[in-house]
């Protein structure tokens, strides 16, 4: 998993049991987010002006919850990435065109198998340091 800008990728594969594999021409990117304190002084003051905030405004709203959440503009949770190093132009049937047709004629598990079969999965986590 990459985290942080000096990330680390894990080598996943161990050359004495698996053969190698050929590259798939895609890749499905599972991205999640994640706030890091630089401090602990930081860390508290964030729980300070969570509390302060909560205090404020619970009398006057009685019926809500409070719920944070890290918002970064653009975010995609899930990004489809082409590896065109691996040779041909198109994108073959992986298209919007070929996915509906498979769909009116009921074929979307099969789809899916086989387009899943053609692509491999990364988990990357974006972290974000904060220091006050």
């Amino acid at each position: 998993m990459l985290t942080g800008g000096g990330g680390t990728i894990p080598d996943t594969t161990d050359d004495s049991t698996q053969k190698p594999s050929m590259p798939k021409q895609f890749t499905k990117i599972t991205l999640d987010k994640l706030l890091l304190f630089a401090n602990d002084a930081t860390y508290y003051d964030y729980v300070d002006q969570e509390s302060r905030f909560r205090h404020l405004h619970e009398k006057w709203d009685v019926h809500s919850t409070f719920k944070s959440r890290l918002v970064m503009d653009g975010y995609l949770p899930k990004i489809l990435v082409v590896n065109h190093s691996l040779g041909g132009t198109g994108t073959g049937l992986i298209k919007n065109l070929w996915y509906w047709i498979f769909t009116c004629f009921g074929m979307t598990v099969p789809y899916r198998i086989w387009f899943s079969y053609h692509c491999s999965n990364t988990e990357v986590t974006i972290a974000k340091e904060v220091k006050g």
